[in-house]
């Protein structure tokens, strides 16, 4: 099984006050298909698990043309798209009947010893394992370092709550996505932007936010005790609103 295809309702609660998906919603679908097709191939996370070992995310670059709203059936087609250095690549896409394709994105993923919380070789490992899908080249070759937003003084604090953390102890990668939507707005969505791990943050961690938005770009550092946590930078789609209506009512 090289390739994997799984659908999603999106429901009211994976959608915004204008009806549309969230950003950490398709997050979640992108982790959802992707760790079901990982246990597909024999790698999942029960699997890893008897050898100490687990998949930790550390870059996600995604594209977006438009964003689905409540009600519609969401796609998404996943597959395996090689190794760079001491990466697993993941390519994902995304679409509805009514909108086609309307995300694409490719992260990059590290193996890790969970005991010593190593990097392991992740292509001598799983080589056998992991289709490379050669026919299919990733949508984003290359997932390179972020600028970092500056420490202005100006920053906001947000506390990680017990129910952001995953079984890895840590705040699950979708739950910066949802960090990255709060910090830009109500009505304010990505078109291109990329998202980099730097660090695991534990419950109770007051994680400080800073950066800027100017319309058109933005960057967001989030950090814990003065160490960068993550990175986020992108574009903004211009979408034109109907009004400042709830959706449905």
């Amino acid at each position: 099984m090289n390739v994997f295809e799984e659908q999603f309702d999106l429901r009211f609660s994976e959608c915004d006050r204008h009806g549309r998906m969230k950003l950490k919603t398709l997050f979640d679908y992108a982790q959802e298909a992707g760790g079901a097709h990982a246990t597909a191939l024999g790698v999942g996370a029960a699997a890893l698990r008897q050898k100490r070992q687990a998949w930790f995310l550390s870059r996600m670059r995604v594209r977006f043309s438009a964003y689905p709203v409540i009600g519609e059936k969401v796609t998404v087609t996943t597959w395996p798209s090689g190794f760079d250095r001491l990466f697993s690549l993941r390519d994902y896409r995304f679409s509805t009947a009514d909108k086609g394709e309307f995300a694409v994105a490719t992260s990059d993923w590290l193996l890790m010893d969970t005991a010593g919380m190593r990097i392991l070789p992740v292509a001598k490992l799983l080589a056998g394992l992991l289709p490379e899908n050669l026919d299919r080249p990733p949508v984003f070759p290359s997932l390179g370092k972020l600028p970092v937003a500056p420490e202005d003084g100006n920053g906001v604090l947000r506390k990680i709550t017990a129910t952001q953390i995953d079984i890895n102890g840590h705040l699950n990668n979708t739950e910066y996505a949802g960090i990255v939507q709060d910090a830009l707005g109500m009505g304010v969505y990505p078109e291109e932007f990329q998202l980099n791990y730097q660090k695991g943050v534990p419950p109770e961690t007051l994680l400080c936010l800073d950066g800027s938005c100017d319309g058109k770009n933005f960057i967001l550092t989030g950090r814990m005790e003065g160490a960068v946590a993550f990175e986020a930078a992108g574009s903004i789609l211009n979408i034109e609103e109907e009004g400042d209506t709830v959706y449905g009512i």
